[in-house]
């Protein structure tokens, strides 16, 4: 009897037999060949999965378009689609897989008392202050700045050595003020961030999931969104109100595709939950990217844009989002305008890095 380690190695065989075609179209010999070796053994195979591991559920799914291909049942198109739909079911499985339940609890204390308007910095941010030295201008200012999980998440990424200089720069800016989801919103909580770093390296496997995912989606908009990337690709990044921009056709497209379960008139309800936030912001994030609006194209960046998503969504618990990203900034002020949420998006130059914007 096969083991689930063969059915492995066959739906890896096929799989990469087809995207190999799919990308340069020359071993449609040998798939044909294939399919006459596997045609007889097909039934025997399949029967001897045990559907109860994600190798062979690959197998009958890798099988049925390489059958269905080489027969002339299904276009190249159809299964570079195919391929592309099952890449992105395989990527939200191992998230769910890598999403675990905390056993570390946190010793969160009131936060400070808040007398202003709230800031909160992304990465490239907080970078800055910490190359430049600038914790006492930034300090003289008497502004309240916050941060979140998800500035420990991209502080896991970094090399070892500069690790905990960053957690020190979080905790100096911030004064340990900490936002972080609870039940179904954003609370603001007192916590150095050292704690915070101790829950992200108990699970790192989810940062690479999300940065899986990412690479994944984002070939969704050569596959399936060709026509509109093409049609709006020299204009697009000049756009103002994108959202509105393109017909209620495409828009309707996009947010089915991208799986969004509300209603348009949802994004601009008043007191949106936490969840509703999140799933919102994921969902024009997707339709940007599948736009080419303000995207980012190169791994590294493409997957550096997973915490980029997050930082919006916990900003909502702010007054100003600050980034010295602008192609984050673009997309910020996109989002926050679309959803009705009275957040201003402050971009400072990294070339020209100076703090007279923050007020």
């Amino acid at each position: 009897m096969m083991t689930c380690q063969n059915q492995q190695q066959i739906s890896a065989f096929i799989e990469g037999g087809l995207k190999r075609f799919v990308k340069s179209q020359d071993n449609l010999e040998q798939l044909q060949d294939f399919v006459i070796l596997l045609n007889p053994r097909k039934e025997k195979l399949l029967n001897n999965c045990c559907w109860e591991c994600p190798h062979c559920y690959d197998l009958r799914t890798y099988v049925k378009i390489l059958f269905d291909f080489v027969n002339e049942t299904m276009t190249l198109q159809e299964v570079e689609k195919k391929l592309q739909e099952w890449d992105k079911v395989k990527a939200s499985d191992e998230i769910i897989d890598n999403i675990a339940i905390p056993e570390r609890k946190l010793n969160l204390t009131a936060c400070d008392a808040v007398t202003g308007k709230i800031y909160y910095p992304d990465f490239n941010f907080i970078d800055e202050i910490e190359k430049r030295d600038l914790f006492e201008e930034l300090k003289n200012k008497d502004l309240y700045f916050i941060y979140s999980p998800i500035h420990l998440e991209e502080v896991y990424r970094m090399k070892l050595p500069y690790q905990e200089e960053r957690i020190q720069t979080i905790s100096k800016i911030t004064s340990d003020n900490y936002i972080l989801p609870m039940g179904n919103r954003l609370e603001l909580h007192k916590l150095h961030p050292k704690y915070s770093y101790e829950r992200v390296k108990d699970n790192p496997g989810i940062s690479r999931a999300l940065e899986k995912s990412k690479i994944v989606n984002s070939k969704d908009r050569d596959i399936f969104f060709t026509e509109i990337k093409n049609r709006l690709q020299r204009e697009i990044n000049n756009i103002q109100n994108v959202f509105d921009y393109i017909s209620k056709t495409e828009f309707h497209k996009l947010l089915s595709f991208s799986g969004y379960r509300f209603t348009v008139a949802d994004f601009k309800k008043t007191n949106k939950s936490y969840d509703e936030i999140l799933h919102m912001i994921y969902t024009l994030c997707s339709i940007m990217d599948n736009l080419s609006f303000n995207r980012d194209n190169k791994g590294r960046t493409l997957r550096s844009s997973v915490y980029d998503i997050e930082h919006l969504i916990y900003a909502t618990k702010a007054d100003f989002f600050v980034t010295g990203d602008k192609k984050l900034s673009n997309r910020a002020i996109e989002i926050y305008s679309y959803l009705e949420l009275d957040i201003e998006v402050l971009f400072i130059d990294t070339n020209n890095f100076i703090l007279d914007k923050l007020t």
